[in-house]
């Protein structure tokens, strides 16, 4: 769901001048001391006598003479694999683990099912002119196909058609167009035949429902607003 222009900016606390954050201040309040306690070493430093400024240059040099290379670091200690409980379902290494979870939340399969839900709410959401409802499963179709897609990447190429379709039922949706939300289904539900048979999956074809699967329906209080002609 879109959030442009609901986000609240927090703006940090500013310190003595108007507009400057706080941590900027500060950036500037170190970088002066850094400046005046070099200035006040190299000032100490010209105050001492010629003797004492070599002694301490010949000081330094010793040191930087016995100073050693750091070791490498060295790498850490392999990490324990914490063992499955011994009464969960999920047994084996943690790899092994996610492989059963990824198992379980199936390929684009599940995806199919959940888009086949809400291709018929959707239907019915507009015969309803529940406008609200219909655009909740255009988003909750978007989520559903994008879930999908992060499973089963191969089938991006061939899913990207359903974007345009989906794109102009969502614009008949906000401008609550009953005539424009028919055309706008009826090429939605030729795509995704279109996709099926780019797939080889010519077998599933779709067409909008017969029947409702759903207990939603248009709320009493609600009337019907729409674009409809006489």
């Amino acid at each position: 769901m879109a959030t442009d222009g609901l986000t609240a900016r927090v703006r940090p606390r500013t310190v003595n001048a108007p507009g400057r954050p706080l941590h900027t201040a500060l950036r500037r309040t170190r970088r002066q001391s850094t400046l005046i306690a070099i200035a006040s070493e190299d000032a100490s430093m010209r105050k001492l006598p010629a003797r004492t400024s070599l002694a301490v240059l010949a000081a330094i040099a010793l040191a930087a003479c016995n100073v050693t290379a750091p070791s490498a670091p060295t790498a850490p200690a392999a990490t324990r694999e914490d063992p499955a409980p011994s009464g969960s379902w999920l047994q084996g290494s943690v790899n092994e683990r996610l492989e059963t979870i990824a198992d379980q939340l199936g390929g684009f399969d599940v995806t199919m099912r959940e888009i086949d839900h809400r291709y018929g709410a959707l239907y019915f959401a507009g015969q309803d002119r529940n406008w609200g409802y219909a655009a909740y499963q255009i988003e909750e179709m978007g989520a559903a196909l994008a879930l999908g897609l992060q499973r089963r990447p191969a089938r991006a190429p061939n899913a990207a058609m359903l974007g345009p379709a989906l794109d102009a039922v969502a614009e008949a949706v906000e401008s609550r167009d009953a005539a424009a939300f028919e055309a706008a289904f009826a090429e939605l539900t030729a795509t995704c035949n279109a996709c099926h048979r780019a797939e080889d999956m010519a077998f599933l074809h779709v067409a909008p429902p017969e029947y409702r699967r759903s207990s939603i329906r248009q709320a009493p209080q609600a009337p019907r607003q729409d674009h409809d002609r006489d």
